[in-house]
């Protein structure tokens, strides 16, 4: 049984059982093909991201970013193997891996962390762009879907913008994407 399909309670159970840890039960339903939503969300990072010639997908699902960004060096990172290239981690329990890429990105994926000041501040010692996409409280009344039940942070814009700049990274530029926000993100503290 899919975790939507869950009675509550069960689902409540199993969000509680994983108050420090990833519901990697969750991420296992992702489907290899991504969604409209997502396709919109990778193409918008994509433009952003300019001519990167390498990049990180942290959280990379179903690997959407990856079309849009044709010439680039593609790392895929989850918490879940999608293929063969596939690094495996549990952002909730390990660092995130340091690829050496020029950028890192982070499309859904801050609103399952439970550390997310520790994490953006790992990330931008590690590289100097990092794209992340976030639904902000203020926004989240309206946001649909899977994911609304398993969110385990809630973080206004000025909030998080406040993260980013406690965590070393400069906000370069924001667009909106339906009820996301897609920060770009230069770090002030990444070796050159």
């Amino acid at each position: 049984m899919k975790f939507q399909e869950l009675p509550e309670s069960e689902r409540a159970a199993l969000k509680e059982r994983a108050r420090n840890e990833t519901l990697i039960e969750l991420w296992k339903e992702i489907p290899a093909s991504s969604s409209q939503g997502w396709n919109d969300r990778a193409a918008l990072a994509a433009e952003m991201l300019g001519d990167v010639r390498s990049v990180t997908d942290i959280g990379c699902g179903a690997m959407a970013l990856e079309r849009y960004l044709p010439h680039a060096t593609y790392v895929p990172v989850d918490c879940v193997q999608r293929d063969a290239r596939t690094i495996v981690v549990d952002l909730n329990r390990e660092p995130a891996p340091e690829t050496g890429t020029d950028a890192a990105t982070l499309l859904g994926v801050l609103e399952y962390i439970h550390d997310v000041p520790k994490l953006l501040a790992d990330l931008a010692r590690a590289y100097r762009v990092i794209l992340v996409t976030y639904n902000q409280a203020e926004d989240r009344q309206s946001a649909e879907g899977v994911t609304r039940d398993t969110w385990v942070n809630s973080f206004t814009r000025d909030q998080l913008g406040d993260v980013f700049e406690q965590s070393g990274l400069h906000i370069v530029r924001r667009e909106s994407l339906g009820t996301q926000t897609l920060w770009l993100l230069r770090s002030q503290t990444a070796a050159l």
